[in-house]
This record gives C-alpha cells, sequence and structure tokens, in this order.
C-alpha cells in the first residue's frame, strides 16, 4: 500500500449484490442470521493482531445493529485502491452484503479504512491518528457503525469514482510497449542515401532521399517521397549521354514490431522523371534532343528499423525498381542508330537512412 497523505481520502467504486464467504485461516467467520444484513470484513493475516483488535471493535459497535459481521481473512490486501476494490467485488459476489469493509494496518501511527456499499458504488475511505491500535480501533468502528447505519436507512456514503475502461486491460502488451508505441507517432520525416544499379554497363547509381510518411494506425503507413540522384553518364562510339534523374514516389507500407525492431514491406509508385543531354564525340553522329523522358515503375521494398532513441529510427531496406516502361537512349551515326544506354527491367535498389518522428 503506497504511503497516504494526513487528510481524509474518499475514493472508488461499490460493492453490490452478493457474497461467497470463502474464509480460511484459524478463525471462521460467525453464520449470518437468517433476518440480519450481512457486512464483510476482510482481514489481513500478516497483521492478526492488529486486525483482532479492530474486529472486536467492531463487533462490540455492531452489536445492537441489525447486522451480522463476517470476517474473511486474506494474506495480503492487494497493493492499490482500484486492485482492493476489484478483489472486494469479487469476494462479495454471491452474498447480500450491505457493506464491504477492509482496513489497511500497516502503519502504527495511522489506521486507514474503506468502506464500501453497494448503492451508487460508492467508496468511504478515512484515516485515523492517534496513539494507540486500541483507542484508534474505537474510533474506526463507531465510523463502522454510523456508515452501516446510514446505509441500512437509504443513505448514501463516500463518492463515486469513476472506474477503469472495461476494455483497459484487454491490451496484452506490456506498458513498455504500449509506450513505445505511443511514442511513435504519427507523421515521420526519412533522410535516406539510396542507390540503384539500372543496367550492366553502368555502376550504382548514388542518389539523397527525402520522404514523409503517416501512420493509419498500428501497422499501416502511406508516405510520399523525393530523390536527388547522381549524374548518369554513359559513352558509345561518338556520342556522350548524360542523365539526371528525379524520382518521387507514393506508396504505403505494412509493418510489426518485435520489441525495439519494426519489420515492414512497402510497396510504391514511382514517377522518375528524367533530364537527357546527348552530344556527339565523333563526325557523323546526330545526338538526339535534349528533353524529358517520364519512367513509371513499381518499387517493393523489405524494411527492416531499429529504434536508436524514442521518436528515431535507424533502417535499411532492400528491393527493386520494376519497370513499366523502359527508354532507349539513341543516336544516329553513318552506321545507323546506335543503343547509348538501355536500362534492366528490374532494377535492384538499397536504402539505409534515419526516420524521426515530427509528432
Amino acid at each position: 500500500m503506497a504511503e497516504k497523505r494526513d487528510v481524509p481520502i474518499v475514493a472508488l467504486a461499490a460493492f453490490a449484490a452478493m457474497m461467497t464467504f470463502c474464509g480460511a485461516a484459524s478463525s471462521e467467520p460467525e453464520a449470518a442470521k437468517d433476518d440480519s444484513a450481512v457486512v464483510v470484513m476482510l482481514a489481513e493475516r500478516r497483521d492478526t493482531a492488529a486486525a483482532e483488535v479492530v474486529i472486536r471493535a467492531v463487533e462490540a459497535q455492531l452489536s445492537d445493529v441489525s447486522v451480522a459481521l463476517q470476517v474473511i481473512w486474506v494474506d495480503a490486501l492487494e497493493p492499490d485502491l482500484p486492485s482492493q476494490i476489484a478483489k472486494a467485488e469479487e469476494v462479495a459476489k454471491g452474498s447480500a452484503a450491505v457493506a464491504v469493509i477492509w482496513c489497511d494496518l500497516a502503519r502504527a501511527d495511522r489506521i486507514y479504512l474503506y468502506f464500501a456499499a453497494p448503492s451508487g458504488g460508492r467508496v468511504l475511505v478515512r484515516e485515523l491518528a492517534g496513539s494507540g491500535t486500541g483507542g484508534m480501533a474505537e474510533a474506526l468502528a463507531i465510523i463502522v457503525r454510523s456508515s452501516v447505519e446510514a446505509v441500512l436507512a437509504g443513505g448514501e456514503i463516500g463518492t463515486v469514482v469513476p472506474r477503469k475502461p472495461k476494455d483497459e486491460g484487454s491490451d496484452r502488451r506490456p506498458p513498455s510497449a504500449v509506450a513505445k508505441a505511443k511514442d511513435e507517432g504519427r507523421l515521420a520525416v526519412t533522410a535516406a542515401y539510396e542507390f540503384d544499379v539500372i543496367s550492366s554497363s553502368n555502376p550504382a547509381v548514388h542518389a539523397v532521399a527525402v520522404a514523409l510518411s503517416l501512420r493509419l494506425g498500428d501497422h499501416l503507413s502511406l508516405g510520399v517521397g523525393y530523390a536527388l540522384s547522381g549524374l548518369l553518364e554513359a559513352e558509345t562510339d561518338g556520342a556522350f549521354l548524360k542523365l539526371r534523374r528525379h524520382p518521387v514516389w507514393i506508396g504505403g507500407s505494412a509493418f510489426g514490431r518485435v520489441g525495439r525492431v519494426r519489420l515492414g514491406l512497402d510497396l510504391a509508385f514511382q514517377l522518375d522523371v528524367v533530364t537527357e543531354r546527348t552530344r556527339a564525340t565523333a563526325a557523323g553522329v546526330v545526338p538526339a534532343k535534349g528533353g524529358h523522358e517520364v519512367e513509371p515503375s513499381i518499387v517493393p521494398m523489405f524494411r527492416v528499423a531499429v529504434t536508436v532513441i524514442p521518436h528515431l529510427e535507424l533502417f535499411i531496406a532492400a528491393g527493386a525498381d520494376i519497370a513499366l516502361h523502359r527508354t532507349r537512349y539513341m543516336v544516329d551515326t553513318a552506321r545507323g542508330p546506335v543503343e547509348v544506354l538501355t536500362t534492366w527491367p528490374v532494377r535492384p535498389r538499397g536504402i539505409a537512412g534515419l526516420e524521426a518522428a515530427l509528432w
């Protein structure tokens, strides 16, 4: 039980309905009289001596009230008030109890009394300070008597405290995992290095990419991105070709998390805007006119990301750029058309970078 302040506390929940007496230990509770209402007291075995003092005081105060006191011994109370209330409700099922009381007797200078009545789901919490268990137990028993009489007369005691949502316990993830999921944020920015291998005659084409992604839930996100590619050069007899690529894409990602590791499958539709410049390096060669080409493609990628610190992930991804349309770059020569560059229909791609959550 957490340490409590030196002021009266009024807190939570109620115990309606009926109570199953599941008492154990050396003390058997007295059977309730048929014509009496039932008040149930939960007592801790670890504070048996102090609890028995309180029980005797409560029994004496209730002796001329039309109730029967039942005592249920437990090894220890639950560690917090909501858990104690839930335990009391569990015990209460099956008995016609008008109230359930239990005491925190862990501190020598104070006794904490919890009185729960079924009417309205109310709980009354009182802190009693004094110089000895006997005197405090008597004051506690007087509070119990007045509270029981008020309930029997149809009155209400204590204050209603909202319950936890019923589905709060349905999330089986550890609290740390839940916190991490919330820390991920919904809008994220990505900065990455990217490379493509577009043909057997050319080395990897390097690029710097940026993207924005919006998470739609725990396992799905949408994103848009742009890459500024390095200059691509190709040469054949009599012609020299320079290409500058500007890929833009939109796509989605499905992912799942294992601890700090996030695994995902990305699928994007890409439009590669290519700026073309060709010049002749030999007589009789007619270079193509400079201009722009738009090459559409589908890009599937497999991604692995690791959380470095909250809101920041380091990731790598591998996949392919699958062309829906390819351009063959040709020049006219005295011998006829000559191909300067033709890209592969499926081009390997790799990405490495950082993703940071904005909010």
